[in-house]
Formats: C-alpha cells, structure tokens, sequence
C-alpha cells in the first residue's frame, strides 16, 4: 500500500511539473537572453540531481547490482545513464562472443567424451555378453553330457573300479547343480533384458535444453546387450527345462538305488549279523542334495517334493497298507494292528530315507521358509491321501461304529501325528560327516511339527473324523450303563461299605483315587 500510495504522489508530481513547465514556457517567450541563460544552469542543476538520484535508486535494486563490477564505486558510474550503455555495449558484446565460443567447446567436449563413454559401455557390455554366451555354451554342453549318459545307461551300473564311478558321478551330478545356478542367472539376465526393452519402448528420453552440456551427464539407455540376450530366449528355457529333467531323473535314480541298497543291507543283516554297509552312503546323501539344490535353484521344490513321494515313500504304503495288516492281532474291522503298521511306517522310512530327511531339513529351513518340505510334502501327505483315499481302510478307521474302536483308531493316529517329525528326523549315522548335514536339534523338529500341523491335508485329516457319532455312541453307552443302575437300585437296593478307620479311607484313596 505504501509503494501505490509512492507511484500516485509521484504521478501527481509529474502532473504538476508537466503543468508548470507549460507555463515556463509560456514565460520563457517573454524573457531576454541573459534571462534565458541563467534558467538554462538552473536546468542542468536540477538534472544532475536528477541523475545522481535516479543512480543511487539503480544502485540500490537487484538489476542495477549487476553493474557494480563496472567501478569500484558508485562514484565511478557515469552520471548520464546514455553514455553508461554506450560504455557497456563492447563490454557486453565481448562476453557474449565468448560465451558463445566456450560453449561451442564445451559441446565438442562433451561430445567426445560422450562417444568415449558410449565405446567404454559398449566394450563392457560386450565382454558380458561374451560370458553369457560362455556360460550358456557350457551349461549346455553338460547337460547334453547327462543326457548321453542316461542313453548308455550308465546311471544303473559302474565299471570294475566301483569308487571312481561314484566319485565321477558325485563330480558330474554336483556339475548339474552349477547348471541349474548358471540357468538361474540367465533367466535372472533374461528378465531384466525383456523389462529393459520394454521400459524404452515406452518411454522417450531427452536432455533438458536449459542445461549446461555435462561429461557427468548420465547416457541414454541402450538396448544393445538386452537384444543379445532377448535372442538367447529360446536356447535359455531350453536349457532350464533340460537341467530340470536332468536333475529329476537323476533324483529318481538316485532314490531308486537307495531302497535296493536298504534292502540288500536288510537281507545281509538277517544273514551275517548286521556286518555289511553301504560303502558309498555318503557320497550318494551328497547326489541327493546337489539334485534338491539344483530343482530348489529353479523354483521346483514342489516337483522335488512329488518324486520323493511318488518314489519313495508310495511304493513303502502300498506294500505294508491293507486290511489284513489293519486287523492284524484282532478280529475284522477292529483296526487291532493300526499302531503297529504306523509304528512299523515311520521306523522303515527313518530307517531308509532318514538321512535324506535330515539333509533337507537343514539344506532349506532359513527363516521360517522351506523351499523343500519332504517331511510334510514327501511324508506326511502321501501317508494320509492313502489312509483316507482308500474307501475301506477309509471307513475302518474313521468311522467303525463302535465307540472304543473308533476311540482306539483316533488315539493311535493322534499320537502318530504328534510324533512324526521326531521319529523322522532323529537320530542317523553319526560317520556320515557332510557340510550341508549338520546335527537336527530340537527346534528344528518343532518347527516341522508345526509345518505338519499346518498344512492343509492335516486340516482335511481331523475332519475325516465322525466326532459326533462318537459323541452319541457314549452317551448312550453311559446312559445305558446309569439306567441300568438305578434299577438295579431300586430293586435290589443299594448297598455300600462305610468308613469306619483311617485305614478304609486310605484303601479307597488308593483303590479310586478319590481323597
């Protein structure tokens, strides 16, 4: 408000020196020359004061501080603000020449290092494009390898000199393993190539006009490597699909070998006194972690899961599941062997696969994320598809009609469930000594445990029980066995000893446990 209150006083001023200077005219005409002159100093007198004014208010806004590296004062700025620019327009002219010829220079610079970087970038994406291409040759080659040995069959047999076999064959299915790594980074190059291509493509760049050329300038993304690696797509999922193949088959084998091998150890104990062992126990425990490494690596852990079950442990169930082992001991339907036959299931599996189980255990429980889960996955869940999949073991177990049998069965799958991953993981062959193995304690079984209970075919497992029949069954029973007493009561009386002595109370603290 001040300053609009400034400009209205100054154009009132105006106004009115305007309208005086009309008059001055008017008097001017009449005065003589000596007159004239003297009104001329007075003139020139108030234009110095003017000018000097006018400078100082220069001197003092922000444009007129841009002219201060003229002088070393205001003393020095030319009164006449005309000759002032005419001072300043070489002065400006120069510097604009040379700012324009600096910055034709910087351009070129720039330029060149530009180019000079471009090259550097092109070098390294070239020599990166060199490995990959390195590592998808060998990667290649050794699964082609594997591949030439299934067809000669070598996986079912060995030479004269059994120990190099196994040795080459630990050497050839850990190379798998570093395959599968090798696959991992090239789907992991893959995917950045493919989201790199797709970012440029719709997205423009472009550097802002406003700004000074810069060697520091980040470059333009460039699409060259990515396009590389785009056209390797192809042989890329080929080489996946074939190491996961690779890495099954020799899981499958090597699973295969280990149940002849119990077997033969099982008929060479009866007969010689438990005196043979598997000599190459270790190195094959060692095959079966470079296979679960490898299909872990690729995101197959469920594949994994499905052949330890399919292979492993399925052909176990058929062969020891059926009704006549359910009754074994007792008449029909009373499931009199069930605790056996689970009892006789866990020993055999911790008794074959327990290493394995152990292997895998402490090869993939980090942070509360199992990327293979044998125990529930390979174990737990085919053991009860079977039980409930099959309509009379089905019905024999989870609903018998009888009150005890059913509170039996539930009891001893109960328990068997309560038990699993400590009757698996326990215990083991303390000469195997491997890097990847080492010991299961007790929080590792508890979580197990835990991963059991959690899943959701242990879910279907507790509904699968007919809880309410149950119910029913003894309250009945109970019933019956209370109506029949109060009759008996009310015909026959009710007689009852009475504590007389400390002695009776204490025998029928004892006998019943009531105080």
């Amino acid at each position: 408000l001040e300053e609009d209150a400034a400009d209205n006083d100054q154009e009132l001023e105006n106004e009115e020196e305007e309208e005086e200077g009309v008059e001055e005219e008017i008097e001017l005409s009449a005065l003589s020359t000596q007159a004239l002159e003297q009104k001329l100093l007075s003139l020139r007198d108030q234009s110095n004061k003017h000018s000097q004014v006018l400078t100082q208010k220069l001197a003092t806004s922000q444009s007129g501080q841009n002219l201060l590296h003229i002088g070393s004062s205001l003393s020095t700025l030319p009164p006449d603000l005309h000759a002032l620019l005419t001072q300043l327009h070489p002065v400006l002219s120069a510097a604009e020449s040379t700012e324009k010829q600096h910055l034709s220079n910087l351009q070129k610079l720039v330029t060149s290092g530009n180019e000079i970087r471009l090259e550097q970038r092109r070098v390294n994406h070239a020599s990166q494009c060199a490995n990959i291409y390195e590592d998808l040759i060998f990667a290649e080659r050794r699964v082609k390898r594997d591949a030439n040995l299934r067809k000669r069959n070598v996986l079912e047999g060995y030479s004269n000199d059994k120990e190099n076999d196994i040795l080459e064959e630990l050497d050839h299915v850990a190379s798998l393993e570093r395959t599968a790594c090798t696959a991992l980074s090239l789907l992991h190059d893959l995917h950045t190539s493919s989201e790199q291509v797709s970012v440029l493509t719709s997205k423009l760049s472009g550097a802002d006009a406003s700004s000074l050329p810069s060697i520091h300038t980040p470059l333009d993304s460039d699409t060259e490597r990515a396009q590389f690696v785009m056209k390797l797509a192809p042989r890329i999922r080929e080489l996946e699909s074939d190491t996961v193949l690779s890495l099954v088959i020799r899981f499958e084998t090597i699973l295969k070998k280990v149940q002849r091998e119990q077997l033969v150890n099982i008929i060479y104990n009866e007969t010689e006194s438990g005196k043979t062992k598997n000599d190459h126990q270790q190195e094959e425990i060692m095959m079966i972690g470079h296979c679960l490494g490898g299909l872990a690596l690729l995101g197959k852990g469920k594949e994994a899961e499905s052949i330890f079950a399919r292979v492993a442990i399925m052909p176990l169930i058929r062969s020891k599941v059926s009704m006549g082992r359910l009754d074994e001991g007792g008449g029909r339907g009373e499931c009199a062997g069930l605790f056996s036959l689970l009892d006789d299931m866990s020993n055999t599996i911790s008794t074959t696969f327990g290493e394995i189980l152990r292997l895998s255990e402490s090869m993939f429980d980090i942070d509360n994320s199992m990327e293979i889960d044998l125990v529930t996955a390979g174990v737990w869940v085919p053991i009860a598809t079977a039980l409930m999949a099959d309509f009379g073991i089905n019905m024999a177990i989870f609903s018998p009609g009888i009150a005890s049998i059913l509170q039996g069965n539930y009891i001893a799958m109960d328990t068997f469930l309560s038990e699993i991953a400590s009757r698996l993981l326990k215990g083991g062959n303390n000469d195997i000594q491997l890097s990847k193995h080492p010991s299961i304690i007790t929080e590792k079984i508890r979580d197990a445990q835990k991963r059991i209970y959690s899943h959701p075919k242990t879910t279907e497992f507790y509904k699968k029980w007919n809880l309410p029949i149950y119910y029913q069954l003894r309250f009945g029973d109970s019933c019956s066995r209370l109506n029949t007493a109060i009759n008996k009561t009310r015909q026959e009386g009710w007689i009852t000893e009475i504590l007389r002595t400390d002695e009776d109370v204490d025998k029928l603290h004892s006998d019943t446990g009531l105080a």
